[in-house]
């Protein structure tokens, strides 16, 4: 396999369950010739989804955290944006994520239009249809250089004839699905506007803590533990309680590895507790079946 960079081949190897699997030997030798603290940030996240053949396997809760994750690590790379030196290293980021994020945005999409043909939904090319134009509606815009409340518009006007769709052809124990994933975007992003210096100056500056393999090796135990302990398939749970029980887990194996690798600072512990906060938000939100 022809290695383009070493962000760019861990976000392949991450995607294709057909390829072999980076060691975290051959990720750190690659992250010898990218030495920036992003680039380091960047391949621990993705890095994690290379080692270790478990941990490719696509399950739903776990492909939606990878998602939040992607779109978590795009925004660190977005808020680098004024240092010009990172220009290329940057565009790299978000190809990968993009490519890994596009993965996940697939096989959840495919989940969905199956759970609705089961359920007798007939037209399964349209409801993709409207999917894919919700994903490049929400292209039209970027990232903090819009402001945080047309962002957040943008998300909502983007995505309400794709939630409204699948929720009506959704099985009534499911209907809950579009509009939680809806509304872990918006958490997320706002987060993200929040605790943008933070990311910006902080969560980089600990990156070469995040990426030791002792550190790494700590994190993927925890996502393999609990996602054999929440018992993690590729279907759609029957409640957003029962996702949450899920997804949340995964969470906390982020938010632990953080605090375990970077210095403990008012700032840290802020970002920690808002983006557990933000990942918790939408499996507060009352479920309502009606269509």
């Amino acid at each position: 396999m022809e290695i383009i960079n070493p962000i760019y081949n861990c976000a392949i190897i991450t995607i294709s369950p057909n390829e072999s699997c980076l060691s975290f030997e051959e990720v750190n030798q690659r992250l010898t010739i990218y030495n920036e603290h992003l680039s380091v940030y960047l391949v621990a996240v993705c890095g994690n989804y290379c080692v270790g053949k478990a941990l490719i396997r696509y399950k739903m809760a776990r492909g939606i955290w990878i998602f939040a994750v992607c779109l978590l690590v795009t925004g660190l790379s977005l808020c680098n944006a004024e240092q010009q030196q990172l220009a290329p290293l940057k565009r790299s980021v978000r190809s990968a994520m993009q490519g890994l994020s596009s993965i996940m945005y697939e096989k959840v999409k495919n989940t969905v239009v199956r759970e609705c043909m089961e359920n007798g939904y007939q037209n399964g090319d349209d409801l993709k249809e409207t999917i894919d134009q919700a994903k490049e509606c929400l292209k039209n815009k970027k990232m903090f250089i819009t402001p945080k409340a047309a962002f957040l518009d943008h998300v909502d006007s983007c995505t309400q004839e794709a939630v409204r769709k699948v929720r009506n052809c959704m099985p009534d124990d499911r209907k809950y699905f579009p509009e939680f994933i809806q509304d872990l975007m918006k958490s997320v992003v706002s987060m993200m506007y929040e605790d943008f210096d933070i990311m910006r100056v902080d969560l980089a500056a600990c990156a070469p803590s995040l990426v030791q393999t002792s550190k790494q090796l700590e994190y993927i135990n925890c996502l393999k533990k609990v996602s054999k302990e929440t018992e993690d398939e590729d279907n759609i749970p029957s409640s957003r309680a029962a996702f949450c029980k899920r997804y949340l887990p995964a969470t906390e194996c982020f938010v632990k590895w953080v605090k375990s690798s970077c210095p403990d600072s008012e700032n840290l512990r802020k970002f920690r507790e808002d983006y557990y906060a933000a990942s918790e938000r939408p499996c507060e939100v009352k479920e309502v079946n009606s269509v």
